[in-house]
């Protein structure tokens, strides 16, 4: 099958706005990525965060990103910063999932952890060593971004045998696969896009933990009213801003909060935000320019 790649440049302020936008065209399995302001025009410099999704070429014809493009500038009405909202396409050859899943090889996470592509053939595993299976399809997250290492050494830490834990923008289900496997009790697993919630289960199944992991679509922590051990979130700062007072409600005593997908620039917000809710930061921890911290209740 041939695919075409869809960018839309836009707004923090705008994220759930113009996912529910592309929901309606049944497109799911959007990617968020941060911008580098100091690499981009300066004609963009309102945009913040680059929407990223995958169609099939039949799926792509001028009709439907006119369409998409004119509900997006319907979005200023409801006074929403959507920045310039530019879509750009560009067509993928046609072996590019071939040579996507040639090049995602296993990922060493740690002396313990190590993620692998269910296409590669299963590495020796030591008495201690934890082997994460994963087919990511077209949800986030495949160990291979920084972030997603942070998050997976930091669960490998802080993560206790019996602990009950909420991941919170589960993507593949990485996180919570790792959780589980590293001895949690039993994990939630939120995310609002359905394409993540397909790709948690899945990732579930491959690594035989399906029946410990609940999967569920929605918004952050706002469904949520149970009190768990822990909290880990790789999403992007605005998003875990709007995360802390929920997260300290819903964590016990002594409780540990794991944030990642944090920029340098961001660090101080989030750690203003972190101590406001009482919550006390214990460690921090960085890889390419990337942070996880690490805060207790």
């Amino acid at each position: 099958m041939s695919w075409t790649k869809c960018q839309i440049l836009t707004t923090f302020a705008a994220i759930d706005a113009i996912t529910h936008i592309l929901e309606t065209f049944n497109i799911e399995g959007i990617e968020i990525k941060e911008l580098n302001k100091s690499k981009i025009n300066r004609s963009s410099v309102a945009d913040d965060v680059r929407l990223i999704f995958y169609l099939p070429n039949e799926d792509v014809n001028l009709e439907v990103l006119n369409k998409i493009q004119k509900k997006l500038a319907k979005l200023e009405n409801y006074h929403i910063n959507i920045g310039s909202a530019h879509l750009s396409t560009e067509r993928i050859s046609d072996d590019w999932m071939t040579a996507w899943e040639k090049n995602y090889q296993p990922i060493k996470i740690s002396e313990r952890l190590m993620v692998v592509p269910t296409w590669e053939k299963m590495p020796h595993q030591n008495d201690d060593s934890i082997i994460i299976e994963l087919d990511p399809g077209l949800a986030f997250g495949t160990g291979s971004h920084a972030s997603t290492i942070l998050s997976l050494q930091a669960l490998e830490k802080y993560v206790d045998k019996g602990q009950t834990i909420i991941d919170v923008g589960s993507g593949s289900g990485i996180l919570s696969i790792a959780a589980l496997l590293l001895g949690a009790k039993d994990v939630l697993a939120i995310d609002q896009d359905k394409q993540a919630v397909k790709s948690s289960q899945k990732n579930a199944s491959l690594n035989g933990v399906d029946h410990l992991l609940t999967v569920q679509q929605g918004n952050l922590l706002a469904d949520v009213t149970r009190q768990v051990d822990l909290i880990v979130a790789n999403i992007i700062a605005e998003v875990i801003l709007l995360l802390i007072d929920d997260a300290y409600k819903r964590l016990k005593l002594n409780g540990y909060f794991i944030i990642s997908g944090i920029i340098e620039r961001k660090q101080s917000l989030v750690r203003e935000s972190l101590q406001k809710a009482s919550f006390e930061v214990v460690e921090t921890i960085e890889r390419d320019g990337w942070l996880c911290i690490i805060a207790q209740k």
